[in-house]
Order: structure tokens, then C-alpha cells, then sequence
């Protein structure tokens, strides 16, 4: 995989959603991250209150961070990765592993918004 300029790359997954890595300098972490709700349906304080809920201390996202991208108009989650421990198969589970939690948290957001 080549990171393009500005040290990113996105990856269309076989049922047509995309994810991105983003390596940070900085940190030396290579960010793993994608969006998994809409903005504009989370008008409701509830879903909110159990968005942060579940960022509290990464326990609810098991290890990654949900966050907002004005950009993308969507709640983003996202997971870094340390560089210097981050080898292929390692970097193939973790993108495995996030798509997963993605998909869950997806799937707890359509619960939210359904009560």
C-alpha cells in the first residue's frame, strides 16, 4: 500500500464502504478510520450522550475513539496504530478487527435512533 502526499490512502471494502489510513509523523501512528452515522440523523441529545458514553475511556470502542468530521458530515471512528510495533499481518488483523467494531457501532447508532 502507498500512502499518497499527504500521507493518506483510502480502501473501497467489497460491499462498496471505504476506510482510510492516515499515518501521523508526529505520533508515529498509522490511523485507521471511517464513518459510521450520518450527522443530520443524531439530532436527538440521546444519541449524543450515548456516543460519548461509549468514547469514555475507549471502553466502549475497544481501543478506538469515535469523533465528528465536519468533511465527511458523519461520526467517524477511528483507531491509531504505533508504527514501530505494526507489522503486515498485525496491520491485515487490525483493519479486520475495525471493520468490525465499525460495523457494531453502526448497528448501535441504528438502535439508538430507532428508540
Amino acid at each position: 500500500m502507498t500512502l499518497d502526499a499527504n500521507d493518506e490512502a483510502g480502501i473501497e471494502l467489497a460491499w462498496g464502504e471505504r476506510l482510510y489510513l492516515r499515518f501521523n509523523a508526529e505520533s508515529n501512528k498509522l490511523y485507521i478510520y471511517a464513518p459510521f452515522a450520518p450527522l443530520n440523523d443524531a439530532q436527538d441529545g440521546q444519541v449524543l450522550a450515548d456516543m460519548l458514553r461509549l468514547n469514555c475511556l475507549e471502553v466502549g470502542t475497544r481501543g478506538g475513539v469515535i469523533s465528528v468530521s465536519e468533511p465527511m458530515d458523519a461520526f467517524v471512528y477511528h483507531l491509531g496504530l504505533p508504527v514501530e510495533t505494526l507489522k503486515p499481518d498485525a496491520l491485515e488483523q487490525a483493519i479486520e478487527k475495525f471493520i468490525e467494531e465499525r460495523q457494531r457501532l453502526a448497528q448501535r447508532f441504528r438502535q439508538i435512533r430507532q428508540l
